[in-house]
């Protein structure tokens, strides 16, 4: 679900951090709310703001989240997407079938399908919900560590976007070394030993190195960015470069590395894959204020589509209505009209129309003598053409005729002839036509037809 807002939460031993991120011109804006003692945690802002559908996302450790980039020969995602569990089953030191898995940030490159798995086990993520519920918090969104780190650092501009970068998280309990390249996420790496100088600069400058060589990257060209508790520390900070031999240039440290993982993990919240890289996704992790909150929704969705179907029930009713009110009100006219023509004529209901076109049918036969007594006859009309050509001064010379359509053709009389032909098929009832290309000054064709 979209959100303009989001919460991140970091512990550090006994000590809670809480961020908020906001969306602001097309960044994500994070400032630290709180800051002190885990029993003493604003609870009841955390819970106010699931219950709203704000995100509050946690980082699940390192050490019990696995993360493996994975390659398929394949160009199709769907076809890809039902190798991924066999690959990561490899990798894997345990059983696939304990293990939450998730898919992320799937691309093609150079002819494969690439994908960066998410795995944790179902034991480990159950310890990890029972502690913060223990707190009095339940975060819905359970994001890898590592990623979160590695992630705020690119963005921020922590880390260049070309070249090898490392972000060293180092709190007062243990650390983290988060490595990748060109952009890219490579590994995150847990810092912590028995011995008491497992987190020093002399110790880190011994194991860290090593690691980044491992990924077949070189240090002497990574950049740095120092983040956690004790990068806030400048003389750790200042002896941890140099046993590092990080060059002038090479390293920095985070505006606030107190808070950064917080941030990151609000940024985190509110970027493009935190819905697929959620570990607590499964719906027995999901907490209780997330489950009211989708079923509410459901509940809602279920209510806009019911009244949705009543509207359009009530639209098909009223249509069909005024469909009904609209055949009765052409039956009732059609009814009158039948009626009127024929009065004697005892209709059913419904067979206005068949019945009407029968009887008008059997009027119209029963007219037919009426109608050829009443025409004018060929007679009267022959001997009205034959009196007007003699007086048009034309001698006739063809004549066809019947009761639709003449042609008469003559030949003579003065200029006036045609005009006075014109006027004789006028008195016979015919209605003139054009006069065709035949006629001459010497000979007069004329046609015409009874309308």
């Amino acid at each position: 679900m979209w959100t303009r807002e989001s919460y991140g939460i970091s512990r550090a031993g006994d000590r809670l951090c809480v961020a908020r991120g906001r969306r602001r011109c097309g960044g994500v804006e994070c400032a630290v709310l709180w800051e002190g003692r885990a029993a003493e945690a604003p609870v009841d802002r955390l819970r106010a703001a699931l219950a709203r559908g704000i995100p509050v996302a946690a980082a699940l450790p390192t050490r019990s989240v696995l993360v493996r980039r994975l390659s398929a020969p394949l160009i199709a995602a769907r076809k890809a997407r039902g190798v991924w569990p066999a690959l990561l089953d490899v990798q894997l030191p345990f059983p696939l079938e304990e293990c939450i898995t998730r898919y992320s940030r799937t691309r093609r490159a150079a002819g494969q399908t690439e994908t960066l798995a998410l795995a944790v086990r179902r034991n480990d993520l159950e310890q990890n919900c029972a502690a913060w519920t223990r707190l009095g918090i339940e975060p819905d969104l359970l994001l890898p560590e590592g990623l979160a780190l590695w992630d705020a650092a690119c963005q921020t501009k922590g880390l260049p976007a070309r070249g090898v970068g490392v972000v060293l998280h180092l709190e007062s309990e243990g650390g983290l070394a988060v490595l990748g390249a060109d952009g890219d996420f490579q590994g995150a790496f847990v810092l912590q030993g028995s011995g008491p100088t497992a987190l020093t600069p002399a110790g880190l400058a011994a194991r860290v190195p090593g690691l980044i060589r491992a990924r077949g990257l070189d240090p002497a060209h990574a950049s740095w960015l120092w983040t956690g508790a004790r990068a806030a520390e400048a003389d750790f900070v200042a002896e941890l470069t140099v046993a590092l031999s990080v060059g002038a240039g090479q390293a920095r440290t985070a505006a606030e590395p107190r808070q950064f993982l917080a941030c990151a993990l609000a940024r985190q919240a509110l970027g493009p894959t935190a819905a697929a890289e959620n570990l607590r996704a499964e719906p027995r992790f999901v907490p209780a204020a997330t489950r009211t909150r989708a079923a509410r929704r459901e509940r809602r969705r279920a209510g806009i589509v019911l009244a949705a179907g009543l509207l359009a029930c009530a639209t098909l009713l009223s249509l069909r209505i005024l469909l009904r009110a609209r055949d009765r009100a052409y039956a009732g006219a059609l009814q009158t009209t039948v009626a009127a023509l024929f009065p004697a004529a005892r209709i059913p209901p419904g067979q206005e129309w068949e019945i009407g076109r029968r009887l008008l049918a059997e009027e119209q036969t029963t007219l037919i003598p009426f109608q050829q007594a009443l025409a004018p006859s060929l007679a009267q009309t022959l001997t009205t053409i034959l009196g007007g050509v003699p007086a048009a001064g034309a001698q006739l010379q063809s004549l066809t005729l019947d009761d639709r359509r003449i042609e008469l053709r003559a030949a003579g009389g003065a200029g006036e002839a045609p005009g006075r032909l014109a006027e004789a098929l006028r008195q016979a009832g015919y209605d003139l036509l054009a006069a065709p290309d035949g006629s001459t000054a010497a000979e007069h064709l004329l046609r015409g037809v009874r309308p």
